[in-house]
């Protein structure tokens, strides 16, 4: 390890560069089409009424980053610079995390060199909070909490953050709702007490939907 730590911190600097660049440089036609969708929501369109956008769902992350920047500027000058920090920060939490699961369960280096592919690789080599980097993040925390739930059955309330991660990961790419299947699927083969947590996990995802 002590010989591959600088070349680890030579790969997390260059990640971290990488990632600075892209609040400034890296721009997409769906960073317009998520920044409309948020515009027109905070300015009083509600969902499928008036706005017919099919990913007007994933609406909501970019709706938290971007209302406190509304309420404190008073306009959306700068608005684009502000989320792709926001989107940055967030995956940043998320490698943070992502690094903490996988530490437990494979070779640290392995572990480090995972977690800065995914911390430097988008769909669209954007970090704005947009639909597929939403997709991605939320399938990643359904992925870690189904895993420690199987792992440690006896905390239920990780199964209920699973079906929570489900929500948000179908609200984010509505398609992702035959996740549902999947879960459902994964935890009649793998739990000990298998109606007890569909029922929860199918209760929890009705009551959050």
């Amino acid at each position: 390890m002590k010989k591959e730590k600088p070349i680890l911190i030579a790969l997390w600097v260059m990640a971290i560069l990488v990632n600075i660049k892209s609040i400034f440089a890296d721009y997409d036609i769906d960073n317009s089409y998520a920044l409309a969708m948020t515009a027109r929501h905070l300015s009083g369109d509600s969902m499928f009424a008036k706005m017919l956008e099919p990913h007007q769902t994933s609406v909501f992350l970019a709706d938290l980053f971007a209302f406190p920047y509304l309420k404190i500027t008073g306009g959306y000058t700068g608005i684009i610079l502000w989320l792709h920090l926001c989107g940055v920060l967030a995956y940043a939490l998320l490698t943070v995390c992502f690094f903490r699961f996988l530490k437990k369960r494979v070779d640290v280096r392995l572990a480090h060199l995972i977690c800065i592919f995914f911390f430097t690789v988008r769909p669209k080599q954007v970090v704005f909070p947009e639909f597929s980097n939403m997709m991605i993040a939320f399938s990643l925390c359904l992925f870690m909490a189904l895993t420690e739930y199987l792992e440690h059955q006896e905390k239920t309330g990780l199964l209920v953050l699973s079906a929570l991660f489900t929500c948000l990961e179908t609200l984010s790419y509505p398609t992702c709702v035959i996740t549902y299947l999947a879960v459902v699927y994964l935890l009649a083969r793998s739990s000990r007490r298998k109606i007890r947590d569909i029922l929860i996990f199918t209760v929890t995802c009705v009551l959050c939907g």
